[in-house]
């Protein structure tokens, strides 16, 4: 195959954004996300299967019993679902990096190699920090994408940013994020012939002794990160949240003349 060619085959068509690396990575994001919610789909069909017992010939009854300790009083989860998580914060992140980048690099098309390095999208506990940020590592910006770069601030009340900026940094340097998983689940323990309607319905249901099963489903299920955020719901907010950014940075560049 010659170069010449190569546009012609699946997935050789050049992406004709000018950020299409930071829309890469957030892609990769919403990927994880969707694989990231099946994996706490299972998990709580996992829960809910350790509960669920047969029948007892001692107590001449149907048993549920309570999830490991680990699962109800810590919430622990698999490593792969804090993996997950820190990839998908990780992504978001870059994402910025990537677009501020490629704004600089369109403003300043000669930075030296050391300037290169410093470059990055800044996110600041106080103005103060902001500044010193940018005289060090965007000096060469220009006042718009400075003003519009500040206004996104922690600082500035910006909980997607702030929490990125902190999470990121926690998953890069120190250890994957603590993640428990809180799920809330509704039992019923029915005959048999009620099957179908419950299966149209949703419910899993665990066959068990006596013309018996028990139909279940989780009602609510929380992945908790950070302590006080659902990453179910963070996470995505976060991730329109930071392609919205870029779309601004894409069309800043598509719009921009460098001279100004």
């Amino acid at each position: 195959m010659t170069m010449s060619n190569m546009a012609d085959w699946p997935g050789g068509q050049s992406d004709p954004r000018m950020l299409k690396d930071a829309y890469a990575r957030i892609d990769q994001a919403k990927l994880n996300m969707e694989i990231l919610s099946a994996e706490i789909s299972n998990l709580g069909k996992q829960t809910i299967e350790k509960m669920i017992g047969g029948w007892s010939e001692e107590r001449n009854s149907f048993e549920i019993n309570l999830p490991p300790a680990e699962l109800a009083f810590e919430g622990r989860v698999p490593s792969s679902v804090q993996a997950k998580c820190s990839s998908i914060i990780e992504d978001m992140h870059a994402a910025l990096d990537y677009g501020i980048m490629r704004v600089a690099e369109f403003v300043n098309p000669n930075m030296t190699k050391s300037e290169r390095r410093r470059v990055q999208f800044i996110i600041a506990k106080d103005q103060s920090s902001f500044n010193a940020q940018m005289r060090s590592r965007l000096a060469f910006l220009g006042q718009d994408i400075k003003s519009w770069m500040e206004l996104r601030q922690p600082y500035q009340g910006n909980e997607a940013i702030e929490f990125i900026g902190r999470m990121s940094g926690v998953s890069k340097h120190q250890n994957l994020p603590v993640v428990k998983h809180a799920p809330q689940s509704h039992i019923e323990l029915r005959k048999d012939k009620d099957r179908e309607v419950y299966e149209d319905r949703g419910w899993w249901i665990f066959p068990v002794d006596r013309g018996h099963m028990f139909v279940t489903r989780v009602l609510k299920s929380q992945l908790v990160i950070d302590e006080k955020y659902d990453a179910l719901v963070v996470l995505p907010i976060c991730i329109d949240y930071v392609e919205s950014l870029v779309n601004d940075l894409e069309q800043y560049l598509r719009t921009v003349n460098p001279s100004t």
